[in-house]
């Protein structure tokens, strides 16, 4: 997997699922254009032993494509819970 940053509207950093156009088009065939964004997450992940942080849709996260990475308050080893 190869995260790359880009300018361009927010997209799945996965499978670059980005915002379709799509026509409404009313009785009278009047025409409007409608965007459709995809369910995107914005998703701590770990990649190559680092934590990134990447817009992941929802359906990639659903199928595991990405390993998430710990929450903050659990990956600092002073805030671990301790077993007694």
């Amino acid at each position: 997997m190869q995260i790359q940053s880009q300018s361009q509207g927010k997209h799945c950093e996965i499978c670059d699922k980005g915002s379709m156009q799509r026509n409404m088009v009313s009785h009278s065939k009047r025409v409007a254009i409608r965007y459709a964004l995809p369910n995107l997450r914005k998703i701590r992940i770990l990649v190559k032993g680092k934590v990134n942080t990447v817009w992941i849709c929802a359906k990639c996260l659903k199928r595991g494509k990405v390993i998430p990475a710990l929450p903050r308050r659990l990956s600092r080893p002073d805030t671990l819970p301790t077993s007694k």
